[in-house]
């Protein structure tokens, strides 16, 4: 099974990977899944770069990594419009 994980654009130029997510990649690595980290924080990638992404590449579970708050739930939201617009979504 693959499983992408996808970090929102913070709109800061620092990048802090979140431990939570990596935490979570670990275990689902270590019970055999295969799993791939989409960083539109590093890239400052739009919304719309994830929906090619997703057309191109198969994943079984799309994960998204966030703290709770108004920005991040507008991200959520665009993030979750991009994922939905994917030609090929098994979800």
């Amino acid at each position: 099974m693959r499983v992408l994980m996808v970090v929102h654009d913070n709109g800061a130029y620092m990048h802090h990977f979140p431990m939570g997510l990596g935490y979570i990649a670990a275990i689902l690595e270590g019970e055999g899944y295969e799993v791939d980290v989409y960083s539109q924080d590093m890239h400052h990638y739009p919304d719309e770069h994830l929906t090619g992404f997703l057309d191109v590449n198969h994943y079984d579970v799309v994960c998204i990594s966030l703290i709770a708050g108004y920005y991040q739930y507008r991200r959520l939201v665009g993030l979750s419009n991009a994922i939905d617009a994917s030609k090929d979504r098994p979800f």
